[in-house]
């Protein structure tokens, strides 16, 4: 019932704007859950963008934010549907206006951070441990 596979009758199988309907569903489906119906296949969209919160710059932060693809279009598109995942601060706050870093630094440095934010994810999928869910009263595992 909530093996992750497409409905080539349901009506919405040609809208291109969800996630259940791309040709990489099926197949990133199968790499995660494979064919066992304990687990259930879940999707990320994933947001992140810098914010400044003082006049200078000094103050800003990248909150990195998600919603589930389990929810129809109209819930990801209200605000209530996205929960925040993490918090990336000012990485180059310390340094001065003539900042000398090379942008590929920088950007490694944010990924740095990424990589921690998704850690614990990843740990849950590699072990299979997924995410315990009870989904229409029923007890599935959710993998990401």
């Amino acid at each position: 019932m909530f093996t992750g596979k497409q409905d080539e009758n349901h009506p919405h199988i040609n809208h291109y704007r969800e996630v259940h309907t791309y040709d990489a569903w099926e197949p990133a489906s199968e790499k995660y859950c494979g064919s066992d119906s304990k687990y259930m296949p879940i999707s990320l969209i994933v947001f992140g963008d810098k914010t400044y919160t003082d006049l200078h710059g000094a103050l800003s932060v990248t909150p990195i934010i998600f919603t589930l693809t389990l929810f129809n279009n109209a819930s990801r598109n209200n605000p209530a549907f996205w929960c925040p995942l993490a918090y990336i601060p000012n990485l180059t706050y310390v340094k001065a206006k003539s900042n000398k870093t090379q942008p590929q630094v920088k950007v490694q440095d944010e990924h740095r951070c990424l990589a921690l934010v998704f850690k614990s994810l990843c740990e849950q999928n590699k072990s299979k441990r997924g995410l315990k869910l009870i989904v229409k009263g029923k007890f599935v595992t959710g993998m990401v």
